[in-house]
């Protein structure tokens, strides 16, 4: 089992489908670039110098989606938003065929290996570190380690490499779809809505749809209900509430005492006050002199 220049080479007929889905990617990623000038409004230079200034998968991906987002309106933006995600499994393929190492082995003659190169240098380091132990040392250093683990090997047979390969052509073809719908505004003419029709028919495509709607509906479910279900308050903003009330309701007027003056109870309907009068005190009675009897 071998890994490095040359194992493509002992496999010619595997080797061209790997040639294959990195030549179709290619032309997908050139698409999609596109795609993103267009709805920026920007130059295309400009749109791939700054695409290609960022280097994690994920986070290109989220700039391409945040630009259509600023553009198209829902149901295109979704139907967009569906199209890429259902092309991440075969561009993370893209990048493993790229910088990944390939080997051969003896004991599978019709298959490729492939291998990340970050586990091929942790055993070979390892490996490394065996021999030293070894030689200069000269003790035992136990088993020679294996060259790489076996449990980080990838197999890619014909089948497989073929499935790889038409996958990397969809993507291609589903970005050329998305481009005239986006460079004609996203029409809703026959042919407009013959190629919502097409890509919407894509397995991953439509599980997607179908899931963003399954969302959609329980966001506007739990919507109502927080709408319908009267809000629970705390004991003080109870209180704060009842308080506000009072203040709001109008005052009522004091009830006034019975009277039995009939002008005082005009005046206290009219809410006249009454005219204030002198009481004049009564005469004080004349006591009769009486004579002193003798």
């Amino acid at each position: 089992m071998t890994f490095g220049a040359g194992a493509l080479r002992s496999r010619p007929d595997l080797a061209i489908h790997v040639a294959a889905v990195i030549e179709s990617w290619a032309s997908a990623e050139a698409r999609l670039l596109g795609i993103v000038a267009y709805l920026l409004k920007a130059d295309p230079d400009v749109a791939v110098a700054m695409l290609l200034t960022v280097e994690s998968q994920a986070t290109q991906r989220a700039i391409v989606l945040a630009a259509a987002g600023s553009v198209l309106k829902p149901r295109d933006l979704s139907l967009f938003t569906a199209v890429v995600r259902s092309t991440v499994l075969s561009r993370e393929i893209r990048n493993h065929f790229a910088h990944h190492l390939w080997g051969v082995s003896a004991e599978l003659p019709d298959a490729l290996l492939l291998v990340d190169p970050k586990h091929r240098n942790i055993t070979l380091a390892a490996l490394e570190k065996w021999r030293r132990a070894k030689q200069t040392e000269g003790r035992d250093a136990g088993p020679q380690p294996n060259s790489v683990d076996r449990s980080d090997i990838y197999v890619w047979r014909e089948p497989e490499l073929e499935e790889a390969h038409m996958a990397a052509l969809s993507a291609a073809s589903n970005f050329t779809l998305l481009t005239i719908l986006v460079a004609r505004d996203f029409p809703t003419d026959e042919t407009g809505e013959a190629i919502r029709r097409q890509l919407s028919a894509i397995p991953y495509v439509r599980r997607q749809l179908q899931l963003e709607s399954q969302q959609s509906a329980q966001k506007a479910q739990a919507a109502e209900q927080r709408v319908t279900q009267p809000t629970k308050l705390s004991s003080a903003q109870r209180r704060t509430k009842a308080m506000k009330t009072l203040e709001k309701a109008p005052k009522k007027a004091k009830e006034l005492p019975p009277s039995t003056d009939e002008n005082e109870v005009l005046r206290r309907m009219l809410h006249t006050p009454p005219k204030p009068h002198k009481v004049k005190a009564a005469p004080a009675k004349k006591r009769s002199a009486r004579k002193a009897t003798p």
